[in-house]
């Protein structure tokens, strides 16, 4: 039911991002660090919405490979050998 919720919910939001860069057509200039571009808002548009995508992509497979590696440290830890208790000696029963 989640996995349905989000596909929904990002299928809304691709919608009205859509919507919303079709209604800005006009022509901008882009000033980067050594360079002039000059090119239409819907590509801007478009073009920082696929970043932020690529970086919330990229911040969750750290966040998965994390989660991975606590596991399977867990179920290293759950499946080493306990060591047996083992009765001392009997010459140093007396002793006790």
């Amino acid at each position: 039911m989640k996995k349905q919720f989000t596909t929904v919910l990002s299928i809304v939001l691709l919608i009205i991002v859509a919507i919303f860069a079709l209604v800005n057509t006009e022509t901008v200039k882009v000033n980067l660090l050594v360079t002039h571009l000059s090119l239409s808002l819907v590509l801007l548009i478009f073009f920082c919405v696929l970043l932020g995508a690529l970086i919330i992509f990229l911040f969750s497979i750290a966040t998965n490979l994390r989660k991975r590696k606590e596991y399977k440290k867990l179920e290293d830890d759950k499946n080493a050998e306990i060591k047996p208790y083992s009765l001392p000696p009997r010459s140093c029963i007396w002793l006790m």
